[in-house]
């Protein structure tokens, strides 16, 4: 979970997500001159358009792939922490499991 989360938090994903934005604002601005080009050009930017569409599409991909096994190493954690505090009768669980449910 600790590697996911600082993999989201560095400054390479930071960077990463600033090159996806930049990305998609050249998509809008391709398939805008789509539109008012000539037949010729068309070919020229639907070309580029497909390239950043489908490294667009990895892009989002990869991102959630991490947001999910981030969320799923957090909820294995929780549980894992859950199991410990059960078995180790120190505390009142029903308490510790309503404060790990609302985190």
């Amino acid at each position: 979970f600790r590697n996911h989360e600082e993999r989201l938090n560095s400054g390479e994903w930071q960077a990463a997500m600033r090159l996806r934005k930049y990305k998609k604002m050249e998509l809008e601005a391709l398939i805008k001159r789509l539109r008012s080009s000539t037949k010729g050009e068309k070919t020229d930017y639907s070309l580029k358009i497909q390239e950043l569409q489908k490294q667009l599409a990895m892009d989002k991909e990869e991102a959630e792939k991490l947001q999910d096994d981030r969320d799923n190493f957090l909820n294995l954690a929780l549980e894992g922490y859950k199991r410990c505090l059960v078995i180790g009768d120190k505390y009142d669980v029903r308490v510790v499991f309503r404060l790990v449910s609302l985190w």
